[in-house]
């Protein structure tokens, strides 16, 4: 195959550009990134609200035994 061959076939592994499929593929596979993100975010603003309060905050949830 020479240059020009290369240039003129626009299959996937010589296009810049993602194919249809793959590129919905990605973007799908993101989304679950983007929640777990969030619940971080929340959980560690929970978290600092409750020690801030005084309620031991452990691995498995809060002390029940001191709300």
């Amino acid at each position: 195959m020479t240059g020009d061959d290369i240039a003129a076939n626009n299959s996937w592994p010589h296009s810049p550009a993602l194919p249809g499929h793959l590129r919905c593929f990605c973007t799908i596979v993101r989304f679950p990134y983007i929640g777990l993100i969030v619940l971080l975010v929340v959980n560690g603003k929970a978290t600092g609200i409750l020690k801030q309060n005084g309620i031991k905050v452990g691995l498995l949830g809060a002390n029940l035994s001191q709300t």
